[in-house]
């Protein structure tokens, strides 16, 4: 009976003592998954919790039997790793650690692998062979989680060693790159590499793209058009990518005239509006782009014709009868001169010491007279002007 009694107790006591002694279980991994490719330079090891486990303590090394392993402390179920080696196989395990008392480490989980892709970069666009780029093209490639730099090269010879060689960095936080006064209907070619502190990737593919030629094109007003009136807004198209445009506009096709126009507009700018131009004149006009380090060809050559009409009179009407001695005489309007001159007589041929001749500012389109003979009749013409040319007189009206 003593002897039962002894092995209750001896029960009891090893049934609350012994869970303070026991071992803490191995900690299952799960990713990266064992012996997974691919993976990025910057990446996060992962396994399962343990009960009771206060802190976790995990190996990585590039040698299989875990030498010169590099260890740490974590108090989490995970661990990011940065700046691995490119193209290289890395194999890690993990045990359970109890800080408390009494401290207890578990038994080492097994090795897992898993190797770092070769970090080359994929190029997005411009798509390669793409044509007809503006020179300040963006370059974009896709980004790569663990990279802290990518380096570019930007050159018209697939061996990038042109005197116009262009290279440089970005950091990870960007996945472009703009470019900026690149020589129009140029071949480029570009590559990407990523690096960290540790290691640097092989460069991409190398891709190429041609830088549009130009030249500009025009749109208004159309070619061979008539009528325009001498302030008529020359526009074009816009490039992206430039600094100026340069514009010429003359009485001849080919700009050598006295009276030749050449001047520029900054390209936040795709027209340009005309002043003062002669009544009746054919004009040609042409355009192209510029920036720092390159011009384009000029464009095609466009003409128009300036207008050679006279204002046109509105009221009163022809002929009309019984106006009060202070009619108003209007007239339609006419953009981009400066003066309306009038004249009023008895006579048609303008010349009775009656004659009332006067001028108009541009901003009106009227006259008032004050004044006029009773039961006299009235003869009345317009023209208009600006600083550099007259039209003809209009109609004569009564």
């Amino acid at each position: 009976m003593k002897k039962i009694i002894l092995q209750f107790f001896f029960l009891i006591i090893f049934f609350h003592v012994a869970p303070l002694f026991a071992s803490l279980s191995t900690p299952t991994l799960s990713s990266p998954s064992n012996g997974s490719s691919n993976q990025n330079a910057r990446i996060t090891l992962s396994w399962n919790s343990v009960s009771n486990a206060t802190n976790y303590e995990y190996k990585i090394s590039t040698d299989a039997q875990m030498l010169n392993a590099t260890t740490a402390i974590v108090s989490s179920s995970s661990a990011t790793i940065s700046n691995l080696f490119f193209s290289t196989t890395y194999y890690w395990q993990v045990r359970a650690l109890k800080t408390s008392n009494p401290a207890d480490s578990s038994a080492w989980s097994p090795i897992w692998n898993f190797t770092v892709s070769n970090g080359v970069i994929s190029l997005s666009s411009p798509s390669n062979n793409a044509m007809n780029q503006n020179p300040n093209v963006t370059l974009s490639w896709n980004s790569m989680t663990g990279a802290t730099y990518y380096d570019y090269e930007l050159d018209t010879t697939p061996y990038f060693n042109s005197p116009h060689l262009l290279s440089g960095s970005r950091s990870s936080s960007y996945s472009s790159f703009s470019t900026s006064n690149l020589l129009f209907g140029k071949k480029y070619y570009w590559r990407v590499r990523a690096r960290h502190t540790n290691d640097i990737a092989n460069w991409s593919t190398t891709w190429n793209f041609t830088v549009r030629t130009g030249p500009i094109t025009l749109s208004s007003p159309s070619n061979g058009s008539i009528n325009q009136n001498i302030n008529v807004t020359l526009s074009w198209n816009t490039v992206s990518g430039i600094n100026y445009y340069d514009y010429q506009l003359d009485t001849t096709p080919d700009f050598n005239s006295p009276i030749l126009i050449s001047s520029y507009r900054t390209s936040s700018y795709s027209s340009w509006s005309t002043s003062n131009l002669y009544f009746g004149k054919t004009y040609y006009w042409r355009i192209r782009a510029r920036h720092a380090t390159d011009t384009m060809p000029w464009s095609a050559t466009w003409n128009f014709t300036t207008r050679n009409t006279p204002p046109t009179l509105s009221s009163p009407s022809n002929n009309a009868m019984n106006q009060n001695p202070n009619v108003t005489l209007s007239w339609n309007s006419i953009s981009g001169i400066s003066y309306y001159d009038y004249v009023l007589d008895t006579t048609p041929n303008f010349n009775s010491p009656l004659l009332l001749a006067g001028s108009r500012s541009s901003s009106y389109s009227s006259f008032s007279t004050s004044n006029l003979l009773f039961g006299k009749t009235y003869y009345w013409r317009l023209r208009a002007r600006s600083s550099n040319d007259t039209t003809a007189w209009s109609t004569t009206w009564k």
